[in-house]
């Protein structure tokens, strides 16, 4: 019971904080206004938005077939595709789930190993972190003066509790840190070099070689150019996203291609919240950084309505790749019952 407690405990505790921040971010503006904003929107240019993800959701599921050829896993696209989909489609409700869904229902079709699977979803997630940090250092040194103070306080956020210890806590911590680094390093060193004595024993070494053998994937793969050029191709989509985006609406049709590189990477920190499909956090982090460009809340001075053309904005992406996830994963899902294999 309390296993089936928990995970829900967790779940109903992330749609609350997603639920407040919505709140915090929409209370003080005029509902009916801020629809109307959104209604005359240019859906072309939304559209366009949602192809450059249907085309990076794509390229994701090629670039994962690289990922799995140098450890013995074949597959076709479709199947990779449909594994991809779901993932993204679950995160929606669960936050982080993902990736674990997705290597399940490859599992389904496919029969290979889920350990192996989760291995190579872990090196892809540090690509991907690799390449959101990349795309921040650009953004900050671009404009450090303009971009550089919203990145100090959203850091100097995430950061304040171990700046406001002293120099001894400080100490204490670092120690602490690499003694834990250190005792996990020789404990698994350890266990690989132990004899398969223990059941347990046994299972964990095998866990721990097939999530090493997911991992290595990256130094074994043929096709490092065409990986790395995938890489490019998904992370330029989702800067053509945001992007693309900023011409559907009037206030944010004179921002620039470098300018939707910075939103792209506020956006991506919305995204990585631990909320359901990045609700409320995303809406926030944009609407705070549009107000760089001086895109501020405004009162209409005849009918007195409050609304926030920066919000508006951050409405109109976040709700677009929302439906091009929801669409898509929907498709892949009642697709996988079609093509899942015996397993």
């Amino acid at each position: 019971m309390k296993k089936k407690i928990v995970p829900i405990l967790k779940y109903l505790m992330f749609m609350g904080v997603g639920a407040a921040l919505l709140y915090l971010v929409f209370k003080d503006v005029d509902l009916k206004r801020t629809f109307h904003e959104i209604k005359a929107a240019d859906m072309r240019f939304v559209m366009l938005s949602i192809l450059f993800g249907i085309i990076a959701l794509w390229s994701r599921a090629k670039r994962w077939l690289i990922v799995l050829e140098p450890i013995g896993i074949k597959a076709g696209l479709k199947e990779s595709l449909i594994a991809v989909n779901v993932g993204y489609f679950a995160n929606i409700a669960f936050p982080r789930i993902g990736e674990i869904v997705r290597c399940t229902i490859f599992y389904r079709m496919n029969g290979a190993s889920v350990t192996k699977l989760i291995g190579t979803v872990i090196l892809e997630r540090v690509i991907d972190l690799f390449m959101l940090f990349s795309l921040i250092g650009i953004v900050f040194i671009y404009k450090m003066n303009f971009f550089g103070a919203f990145f100090i306080d959203f850091f100097k956020e995430k950061l304040r509790p171990l700046l406001n210890l002293n120099s001894t806590q400080g100490i204490l911590l670092i120690a602490l840190a690499v003694l834990f680094l250190a005792l996990v390093f020789f404990f698994i060193r350890k266990l690989m070099t132990k004899g398969d004595s223990s059941p347990l024993i046994a299972k964990i070494k095998n866990l721990l070689q097939e999530l090493s053998a997911g991992f290595r994937a990256l130094f074994r793969m043929k096709k490092k150019w065409l990986f790395i050029g995938h890489t490019l191709l998904i992370w330029s989509m989702y800067v053509a996203m945001t992007w693309i985006c900023f011409f559907a609406y009037e206030p944010t049709s004179f921002l620039s291609k470098m300018d939707g590189l910075f939103m792209t990477v506020v956006g991506g920190l919305g995204m990585s919240a631990p909320v359901q499909g990045g609700f409320g956090a995303f809406h926030f982090l944009v609407e705070k950084a549009l107000m760089l460009y001086n895109i501020v809340p405004i009162t209409d001075t005849i009918t007195g309505e409050k609304y926030s053309p920066g919000l508006v904005f951050a409405t109109i992406v976040h709700t677009s790749q929302f439906i091009m996830v929801v669409g898509i994963g929907t498709l892949s899902l009642i697709a996988f019952y079609f093509v899942k294999g015996k397993n």
